[in-house]
């Protein structure tokens, strides 16, 4: 693995535990809040209420699905950053880079284009952070609220 790779697999990890942590697409909340809750890290729910025993609560078929799937030792992995990144960082090499070992100059650049594609977004993202306000990217809603 080269210097240029290994930076490239830093901002990709980089860029998922963003996205894992600071996304707002709906289905990444779900995500999000069931392993918080799960792992405890939610708020508890307030025990003055009184329980309707008519009332059932059903749960949508992934997150009894990842009851099964996922072991209880693992649900905190996905509530902290640092563990979290060393997982995604875990997942990346074997996905992305590992075979990359055993295939031709042909498919090599196939298997590290996800890796690219992430480190490129991250970069983007802190370089926009960096960037003074007047040549900062103006988002969609900043557009629609000035006028």
């Amino acid at each position: 693995m080269t210097v240029v790779e290994l930076l490239a697999l830093a901002l990709a990890v980089s860029a998922v535990v963003d996205v894992w942590f600071n996304g707002e697409p709906p289905f990444l909340l779900e995500l999000r809040s069931y392993f918080e809750a799960r792992d405890g890290a939610a708020p508890p729910l307030d025990d003055d209420l009184p329980l309707d025993p008519d009332v059932t609560v059903t749960r949508p078929l992934w997150s009894r699905l990842l009851d099964w799937i996922v072991p209880n030792w693992m649900v905190g992995a996905f509530t902290c950053p640092y563990c979290f990144s060393h997982h995604v960082a875990f997942w990346l090499v074997a996905i992305c880079y590992l075979p990359t070992l055993f295939l031709r100059h042909p498919w090599q650049p196939l298997f590290w284009s996800p890796i690219y594609l992430l480190a490129a977004i991250r970069l983007s993202v802190l370089l926009d952070a960096a960037v003074p306000a007047g040549a900062k990217h103006r988002r969609y809603k900043d557009l629609i609220q000035d006028d």
